[in-house]
């Protein structure tokens, strides 16, 4: 994986939920399982107080149906009241809300529950807004074979065969171009290399953990509008 430049505990308990940033990613780990979103597409990191919807509507009901038989006389006028105070409780825990770390992006935004925005968590917030997001943009890549990319030089789309058997098409940064040639296309010297700006990919782009490699790479949920592939040249493999 790659090296982790600083990282924040998401909880009091210091267990497996944490923030952590590398070169590229802004990244949430929660019990094994972890959510990438890359620098390049991330307008602002916040945290905000969201009100609590199901809180407010089992409460405001339970509340209200208290009331109305203390209006009415019921027989277990303490049980009613004990209803009452509760429903009041569960209302204004939904109207004081939660804490919610929200990853702001281009184009969508990733929401995560806080037990309390702590003052460390709104200083590693403070670094990532002011700091780690100003750093460079960048591009990811696409390796295919003359012969693919002909086929479809009149079209205004390019597509990969994997988007009909994985639902994506294959993609990597810069520095993981030479491992995907020699993993996928050994032996092979016909390869034109595609550089594609993520920000103009009208598709959904979402950065996975791969399943033969310890990393993480660029998939594209769709085909490849044209436009925003920035350079077609030909591959030859760096020594």
């Amino acid at each position: 994986m790659r090296e982790e430049i600083a990282f924040c505990h998401l909880d009091s308990l210091k267990t497996h939920y944490r923030a952590v940033v590398t070169d590229e990613f802004f990244i949430v780990e929660k019990k094994g399982a972890s959510q990438y979103h890359p620098r390049s597409f991330i307008k602002e990191i916040k945290l905000n107080n969201k009100k609590l919807l199901m809180p407010l509507v089992s409460g405001g009901i339970l509340s209200s149906l208290s009331l109305v038989s203390i209006i009415v006389g019921v027989y277990n006028p303490w049980g009613v009241l004990i209803s009452f105070s509760l429903g009041l409780a569960v209302l204004y825990y939904g109207y004081r809300g939660r804490s919610f770390l929200v990853v702001e992006e281009v184009k969508n935004d990733g929401n995560y529950l806080l037990y309390e925005a702590t003052a460390t968590i709104r200083a590693f917030v403070n670094y990532v807004n002011t700091e780690w997001i100003k750093r460079k943009h960048f591009f990811i890549y696409h390796l295919c074979t003359q012969n693919q990319w002909n086929t479809q030089k009149d079209s205004v789309w390019y597509e990969d065969p994997s988007l009909k058997t994985e639902r994506f098409i294959h993609a990597c940064l810069e520095d993981q171009i030479k491992g995907v040639k020699n993993r996928f296309f050994s032996g092979q010297n016909d390869l034109l290399l595609l550089k594609i700006d993520p920000h103009k990919v009208n598709a959904e782009v979402r950065f996975e953990s791969a399943k033969d490699v310890e990393d993480v790479f660029p998939h594209i949920y769709g085909k490849i509008n044209k436009n925003s592939i920035i350079e077609v040249k030909k591959y030859s493999n760096p020594d």
